[in-house]
């Protein structure tokens, strides 16, 4: 008798962890440890924004790059490469553009937008299409 009740103590025992385990393990909330607090960049320096991450500067401003695109060109003809991204102020969002320009198979003649929105000036200095861009960001 002494026996089956220690057993089936066992049993509990091991059941009782098997289904702690399984309900930690399949959580369907994670902690999400890897959060930070927002670092602020310094408007006047080049700043590079990575896809689908926000960048916060030190007036609020904030700028997320959202897609790229391109236009094929025809042989040797003009190529653009274009970077959406959405910018926030205060209650205010709009999305711009920055595009890079070149010629095909000429790498050395290309130039970068500048876009003026609102008291900001954007300049694309950097572009690594599907990644990121490098831009520094002015208020006049």
């Amino acid at each position: 008798m002494r026996a089956r009740k220690k057993a089936a103590f066992k049993s509990i025992v091991f059941l009782f962890a098997l289904l702690s385990f399984r309900t930690i393990t399949y959580s369907q909330i994670k902690p999400d440890i890897t959060k930070m607090a927002p670092q602020n960049f310094k408007l006047n320096k080049s700043v590079q924004i990575n896809m689908k991450e926000e960048v916060h500067f030190e007036d609020s401003l904030t700028v997320l790059l959202t897609s790229f695109s391109h236009k094929r060109p025809f042989v040797g003809g003009p190529t653009k490469a274009t970077a959406y991204l959405t910018v926030i102020k205060d209650a205010l969002s709009e999305n711009i553009m920055l595009s890079i320009h070149g010629t095909e198979g000429k790498a050395d003649i290309e130039y970068f937008d500048t876009l003026v929105w609102k008291e900001y000036t954007f300049e694309l200095k950097k572009f690594n299409y599907d990644t990121s861009v490098d831009i520094i960001i002015s208020k006049k």
